[in-house]
């Protein structure tokens, strides 16, 4: 994950939705999605400056891993020069690695989570199973599975 604070001079699009999502079989290198987070959060937001939360890497590629910090940026802006028009470098950024920190969902998962809730709860009932790895990774999944889970247990 990159944190890119950039002009929103240097932007050739506006910001006007909450980012974008780059195919596995998309020719780009390095990109796989793009957040704009100050689009998407009020106390980001900055007349001057967009905040864009950039992943990079595909699975099974190691691109993304063997570069480093100011390479990965490098790589990520020509990718947002071809995606969002940016004509300038970044103001700052900051790059948080996350290692094969996103489940790969493979066909078939739903059917497996259910076999793996009924077995649990045929095991331990009360334990309920919620997170990344089931039923979606992106932070408002996890959330609306912890509370699913939370209501089960009150």
């Amino acid at each position: 994950m990159v944190t890119l604070a950039v002009s929103k001079n240097s932007l050739g699009v506006p910001l006007d939705a909450s980012g974008f999502l780059v195919a596995q079989t998309d020719p780009l290198p390095t990109l796989t999605a793009c957040s704009w987070a100050s689009a998407k959060w009020a106390h980001l937001d900055d007349p001057e400056v967009a905040i864009l939360r950039v992943s990079a890497g595909k699975h099974g590629d190691t691109h993304a891993l063997e570069l480093d910090d100011p390479s990965l940026v490098q790589a990520l802006v020509l990718d947002l020069a071809t995606t969002m028009g940016i004509d300038a470098p970044p103001l700052e950024w900051r790059v948080t690695r996350w290692i094969d920190a996103l489940p790969q969902y493979r066909p078939g998962h739903p059917a497996r989570v259910a076999a793996w809730r009924e077995g649990v709860n045929a095991e331990a009932p009360g334990i309920h199973l919620a997170g990344a790895a089931y039923d979606g990774l992106g932070l408002p999944a996890c959330i609306r599975q912890g509370r699913q889970a939370a209501a089960a247990i009150a």
